[in-house]
């Protein structure tokens, strides 16, 4: 079977799903999706603007999705999602949360990837997923019609094997992936998630190279009204486990000649009398300028501690789990 110019509208969530071509070939258990692409109804304004609380939009494109040694009769039957290999080229994904309205305490929680497995009432199982060079971008809006605090990771090269969600208990998902950070500095991860524990749990651990800190500001001077005036990381790595959604672990951050400055939240200023406050934050907080291996080899050491929020996703809880080993080194 070979479709082309698929369009699917989904009016209650206001997305829109594209496919350019699908061809899908039961002899040879393949499928094949081109131009596959995933996007709100509306401009982002209108997207937030439809709801009071906060929501997450997401803007996806696949320019080709490969699925080989498919279980093409069960899928077309309704009964299972199996699959032996998922070749994604160039995707792109696209992530925008609205930080400036209030999350809605009445709604489900969003789901970590057991918890979305185990909601899917079919056998699903796909042996590996590959990503090759791909790109995610992760934004967070405070004000209407201002830049947004965002992350990038380019040239993402990521396999997934053991994706199931009908496997015996304690199996896992692996995961390796690498990405280029904020356009100046490689990350790599490795991350083991139990696919069939009822708890928000996994393990990840990583590194982060030679890297400009002043790159993170077009994140932190809006996410956290801080500005990064100067700085080197030479070098990080991590290790962090996440118990029934609880963080702990640890950071290793070399770096050097960090200064930082407090912005006002309201204006993004750091001048004028908001310096004396800038200072006196600075000298409470104990900033850690340099953090680097004295003569006898011993550095400080971050301790990850963090607990998930009912509004976490898992990108999120990654995320915040990560941040709070790093804030335990250079001390805010």
């Amino acid at each position: 079977a070979d479709a082309r110019e698929i369009v699917l509208s989904f009016r209650q969530p206001q997305y829109e799903l594209r496919c350019g071509r699908l061809r899908v070939s039961v002899p040879d258990s393949e499928i094949l999706a081109e131009a596959l692409e995933l996007h709100p109804l509306v401009e982002d304004d209108k997207f937030f603007a439809g709801s009071k609380f906060r929501r997450t939009r997401f803007r996806i494109v696949l320019p080709q999705c490969r699925v080989t040694g498919a279980d093409c009769l069960g899928l077309l039957q309704g009964k299972t999602y199996r699959a032996r290999s998922v070749k994604v080229t160039d995707a792109s994904f696209d992530i925008l949360v609205n930080m400036d309205t209030p999350y809605n305490k009445n709604s489900s929680r969003p789901l970590m990837p057991n918890e979305g497995l185990s909601s899917i009432n079919k056998i699903t199982q796909v042996d590996s997923l590959n990503i090759m060079n791909g790109r995610l971008k992760y934004a967070e809006r405070y004000i209407i019609g201002s830049a947004p605090a965002e992350v990038t990771f380019d040239s993402i090269q990521m396999l997934a094997e053991g994706i199931t969600n009908h496997a015996a208990p304690g199996a896992t998902a692996v995961i390796h992936a690498q990405g280029n950070f904020m356009k100046t500095s490689t990350m790599k991860i490795l991350m083991v998630i139990p696919v069939a524990s009822p708890e928000i749990s996994f393990r990840y651990s990583g590194s982060l190279d030679l890297m400009d800190a002043t790159r993170l500001n077009s994140f932190l001077e809006v996410g956290e009204s801080l500005r990064i005036k100067s700085g080197i990381l030479q070098n990080a790595t991590f290790d962090v486990n996440v118990t029934a959604g609880r963080a702990s672990g640890t950071v290793r951050v070399m770096y050097r000649d960090l200064t930082i400055a407090v912005l006002n939240r309201r204006t993004g200023s750091e001048r004028g009398a908001f310096n004396r406050i800038t200072s006196f934050i600075t000298n409470v907080m104990k900033i850690r300028g340099t953090n680097m291996p004295d003569k006898s080899g011993s550095m400080k050491i971050g301790e990850v501690k963090y607990t998930r929020k009912r509004d976490d996703t898992f990108l999120q809880l990654v995320w915040f789990s990560l941040r709070s080993g790093v804030g335990d080194v250079v001390g805010f």
